[in-house]
């Protein structure tokens, strides 16, 4: 059983600032990063680290953490993403009207303190068919070993959703690959599955260890019934690092229980090995909105969840 040790409450000039848009941890649960998207003037944004002192005791590692080009609206820390030996953080930041989403790459100083270093400004991506609107960096997630990113943009391509996929060397993101719903085009493959245009493909994200493995949720996909959502696994060889339209998804997974105004995929995680796949749906139709969680295992010598 799991008992609640601690409530952290970061501390913000500003009253509304959504602490816990974003959340992530490093491999052994010492370090948190924590988003809070509507921080600071104009929903500016920002995020907070803390570490464990103690088995029982946070300790804030300073003031609210802002990028060096932050503008009004741009949403900092709507996602995080903080690889497993808590050296590589990734932060999302939606974007304003006129600034295209994105996200920002930040790396700890050394093994021991907990200040981060901001590498470089906001990280964007190419291809983006709604630039001011795609919601670029809603989603992002990490390899635990910091060498591959998702970034999600589900209101890209008319809300059908769009992901990026980046390949990081040294300290130097870079895309490799983009996911739409639209025509492939150079650089991007297309994946099938929904009857209407607003899946928002990318809403959700999740990468194994070594990135071999990436699930993406579209929670509005529709199936049998409308927004019942769906979730996309691909399976991606890291040994070559060659991204190319052989990379169709292995699998679509359709929750079992097909109920209108689901939400399946609204939260997707894999474990370090990718051999277990747990699936978010907040919503059914009883009224009570009690929600789902779905447990798949991949099945031994395959690369399908059952």
């Amino acid at each position: 059983n799991f008992t609640n040790i601690a409530s952290l409450t970061p501390v913000s000039t500003t009253t509304v600032i959504s602490a816990g848009s974003g959340v992530d941890c490093n491999g052994d649960g010492s370090f948190v990063v924590i988003g809070a998207r509507n921080s600071g003037a104009g929903s500016s944004g920002a995020f907070f680290i803390y570490a464990r002192t103690l088995i029982t005791t946070w300790a804030l590692q300073g003031a609210a953490i802002t990028p060096t080009d932050i503008t009004t609206n741009m949403r900092v820390g709507q996602s995080v993403a903080m690889s497993r030996d808590g050296q590589h953080v990734l932060i999302g930041a939606t974007g304003n009207t006129i600034t295209a989403g994105g996200f920002y790459y930040y790396t700890r100083n050394d093994t021991i303190t907990t200040s981060l270093t901001q590498v470089a400004t906001r990280i964007t991506a190419t291809g983006l068919t709604s630039i001011v609107t795609a919601n670029l960096g809603t989603a992002i997630a990490i390899s635990g070993n910091g060498l591959v990113a998702a970034v999600g943009a589900p209101n890209d391509d008319i809300n059908g959703g769009s992901v990026f996929i980046f390949t990081r060397s040294g300290s130097t993101w870079t895309q490799q690959m983009g996911i739409r719903r639209s025509a492939a085009a150079a650089g991007f493959i297309q994946y099938t599955g929904n009857v209407v245009t607003n899946a928002q493909f990318g809403a959700s994200l999740a990468l194994n260890h070594d990135g071999s493995t990436l699930a993406v949720g579209g929670p509005n996909d529709t199936n049998t019934n409308a927004a019942a959502g769906r979730v996309w696994v691909y399976f991606i060889n890291t040994t070559t690092s060659t991204w190319s339209s052989s990379n169709a998804p292995s699998q679509q997974i359709i929750a079992p229980t097909t109920t209108a105004t689901q939400n399946c995929g609204f939260s997707v995680r894999l474990c370090n090995n990718a051999r277990n796949l747990y699936i978010g749906a907040p919503v059914n139709t009883s009224g009570t909105n009690t929600g789902f969680l779905y447990h798949y295992r991949r099945a031994y010598g395959t690369n399908n969840f059952v």
